[in-house]
């Protein structure tokens, strides 16, 4: 009988550290859905902690504050996006016989991630400009996005055409996240709106001629837009 109990006690911190990891899981996911639909300012900790079937008390439990709150769930989405850009770049170098190709591949790429819970990202986009925890985490998220690409850049491209990588890559990124957020709704714009399409066709081109301006073909589509 003693040896019956002694296996089940430590069974018991297990199974409460399980239930302690759901719920923090269930109020993270509860305040990106409250976030993305009030705001920070909005969101009220009431509402996110009813979202999660929890209750105002319990979330005091895990979180000092709603800002402590918002920012777990700033991490898990750019560590999200993280996790899918690189696994999708990861078959990617750049390099082989069709660069054009995976130039076009990799906008693709982009475009698809910035549009991926816009309506958290246009909060979380706006809080990195006044709060300093937010920023540092916005910082330190584009940093190793253009660490990923100054290193495609090297592989691919000689260093007569491309002198500096990490150069490169920050005006890369720059233009393109900028033109992917507008075409995301992301920005305040007016006027006729372009599509995709023809946005992502003349990014194409402008970024064929800057990574290779030795390769001159005509058409249209990835895998001959230069």
């Amino acid at each position: 009988m003693q040896s019956r109990a002694s296996t089940k006690r430590p069974a018991e911190p297990a199974i409460k550290q399980e239930r302690a990891k759901k719920t923090r899981e269930a109020l993270v996911r509860a305040g990106a859905k409250v976030f993305a639909e009030k705001g920070f300012d909005g969101a009220q900790t009431p509402d996110i902690a009813a979202a999660a079937g929890v209750s105002t008390g319990a979330l005091y439990r895990y979180f000092k504050d709603k800002r402590a709150l918002f920012i777990e769930v700033v991490e898990k989405h750019l560590a999200t996006a993280t996790a899918a850009i690189h696994a999708k770049l990861g078959a990617l170098a750049l390099e082989g016989t069709d660069r054009r190709a995976q130039l076009g591949i990799v906008i693709d790429i982009l475009f698809t991630e910035v549009r991926r819970d816009v309506a958290l990202s246009r909060v979380y986009l706006a809080m990195s400009l006044t709060d300093a925890a937010v920023g540092e985490l916005r910082a330190r998220f584009e940093a190793e996005e253009r660490t990923l690409l100054a290193k495609l850049i090297e592989a691919a491209v000689p260093r007569s055409v491309i002198p500096d990588p990490k150069a490169a890559a920050l005006v890369i990124q720059v233009a393109a996240v900028e033109v992917a957020t507008d075409c995301a709704g992301l920005r305040l714009s007016r006027g006729r709106r372009v599509t995709d399409k023809a946005v992502k066709e003349a990014l194409h081109l402008m970024l064929c001629r800057f990574l290779f301006p030795e390769e001159r073909a005509g058409g249209v589509g990835h895998e001959s837009r230069c």
